[in-house]
């Protein structure tokens, strides 16, 4: 059995998440059926973390094994020859078979994209949250330590949310206003809750439009508890950016 490493990325706009489910066309499902066309034969893809209907990637990791040895070129080639345009696999390595996408993942980084101003988006609507109302960058920023470290993030997770244990640690969140009144929120941690980079956004949003002050933040985070938490921001700002390996 040999086992293949591919690095993608995609847009999420038209796809129900990674996650293979019913009734529905997946980014999972789309890898998946582009392998089989080409090794006549059904294969699991394994993806490093399971984003969400909407959300996108610009470095999306996954893994598969194939029972022959194919050239590397060959594989990435045909996989993306069925599944362009909204779907690119950038890169593909052969790796051991003690390598998993998911469970060998040292730290992701996650991206989460607002464009402050008065005008509606037309072009960016499916990639960027609109956030009308003026925002300060630096209370932003003050508002991100708060965040950073490890803490119990009850209060920054979706209801649905299976994890045992909601203290995670977040290494680094990192607020970058870049042209265009693009505003970046950049999260670093090995592992995240589900819905709790959105959760984290829509609390900084909060900060930034001067809705909720650090004291406030404080206490939500102190709270654990979902209900007095922030809304959770639209999926279409997220993208999963970057996952490191030893």
């Amino acid at each position: 059995m040999f086992r293949y490493k591919i690095t993608v990325e995609y847009d999420g706009s038209k796809f129900c998440g990674w996650q293979r489910q019913k009734n529905c066309i997946s980014i999972q499902e789309s890898i998946e059926n582009s392998i089989a066309k080409f090794a006549h034969k059904e294969v699991t893809v394994f993806g490093a973390g399971r984003t969400d209907a909407g959300v996108h990637a610009f470095e999306q990791v996954a893994h598969f094994d194939l029972e022959q040895d194919y050239q590397l070129h060959k594989i990435k080639s045909a996989i993306n020859h069925f599944v362009k345009p909204d779907i690119a696999v950038l890169n593909i390595e052969a790796v051991s078979t003690d390598f998993h996408a998911r469970f060998s993942a040292k730290k992701k980084r996650y991206i989460y994209r607002l464009v402050n101003r008065d005008s509606h988006l037309a072009i960016m609507h499916t990639k960027a949250w609109l956030v009308k109302e003026k925002m300060d960058v630096d209370s932003i920023r003050k508002g991100a330590l708060i965040l950073t470290g490890e803490h119990d993030f009850a209060s920054f997770r979706a209801s649905s949310c299976q994890a045992k244990n909601s203290v995670k640690t977040i290494d680094k969140i990192e607020i970058i206003k870049r042209e265009g009144e693009v505003i970046d929120f950049i999260f670093e941690g090995k592992s995240f809750l589900h819905n709790q980079v959105r959760i984290m956004a829509g609390a900084l949003k909060n900060i930034g439009i001067k809705k909720w002050d650090c004291k406030r933040l404080q206490e939500v985070l102190n709270a654990q508890d979902r209900k007095v938490g922030p809304e959770t921001a639209p999926p279409c700002g997220l993208y999963l950016a970057k996952i490191w390996y030893s």
